[in-house]
């Protein structure tokens, strides 16, 4: 069947370079193609509902899994809903994802998504070849880095990290795993810790920050770069932004304090682009 499907359908495979499993502070994954317009959804795995019956089983690995369809509304898109107790919810995305895997192998790059934790810790299972994101919120509640490192020591290398917090309790070591993340955003209204540039090993970092009372932000941007380029620290850096709101930046102050060079107006300045992680 496998190979009936492949050979029917390798136009369609060739154009896909990216599968997700999109997940919530409910921990039911959406696994879906992203594409410019919208997601077309493979399938999504469910906690069990016994006052539901399942449509179908399938076995998969050796493990009978119990299948719905999705059937909320004819508008809808069509799609069968993986179900799972809890004792066996790791088993169950485990079959899944190597499913998934032998249909498309290395061909593809796979990414699980948590796009809305918040204090607990989510149950994010090992997979084959699949990177970890995350969209860390930390407002409201005072999150310890242990908790945060418990996660990310999961991974060997983390490939993106939204971090939006205005309150942290403590700090993380400098060889956290949060600092080799490939690409990191943050969106911090004080300027306070996390200090994510000191220790940054990833290629992409994103800041937004609020009004810098102390002038830190200013000095410590001009530590940066020029560590940066005496070689001395962040040799994987390929891009950094960073916006301030609420506050006038001393563009001549920092100019002058990284030894930048003027180009005149009448040369055409260097370009260079970069794919965003």
């Amino acid at each position: 069947m496998k190979k009936l499907i492949k050979s029917t359908q390798m136009a369609r495979f060739k154009a896909i370079n990216t599968i997700v499993y999109g997940c919530s502070t409910t921990n039911q994954p959406y696994v879906y193609i992203p594409y410019k317009r919208g997601n077309d959804i493979i399938i999504r795995i469910m906690k069990n509902d016994k006052n539901k019956n399942c449509d179908f089983q399938l076995d998969l690995y050796g493990k009978i899994i119990d299948f719905r369809l999705n059937k909320e509304n004819e508008q809808s898109q069509s799609y069968p809903i993986a179900l799972f107790y809890l004792s066996e919810k790791r088993t169950v995305y485990e079959c899944i994802h190597n499913y998934i895997f032998d249909f498309f192998g290395n061909a593809v790059e796979y990414y699980w998504k948590e796009d809305d934790y918040r204090c607990d810790l989510p149950i994010i299972p090992k997979l084959k070849n699949v990177s970890f994101c995350a969209k860390v919120h930390i407002r409201g509640c005072r999150a310890d880095p242990e908790n945060l490192e418990t996660i990310f020591s999961q991974y060997p290398v983390l490939k993106a990290i939204q971090i939006d917090t205005d309150m942290f309790k403590g700090t993380f070591s400098p060889e956290s795993k949060f600092y080799q993340t490939e690409s990191i955003e943050s969106e911090q209204f004080k300027h306070n810790i996390p200090d994510i540039l000191s220790h940054f090993q990833g290629r992409q970092a994103f800041i937004q920050c609020g009004k810098d009372r102390n002038n830190m932000l200013v000095s410590d941007l001009i530590k940066f770069v020029n560590r940066w380029k005496s070689g001395e620290a962040f040799q994987n850096l390929e891009y950094l932004r960073i916006q301030v709101a609420l506050f006038e930046i001393p563009q001549n102050n920092i100019m002058n304090g990284v030894g930048a060079k003027y180009v005149e107006t009448t040369k055409i300045t260097p370009k260079h682009s970069l794919p965003r992680v």
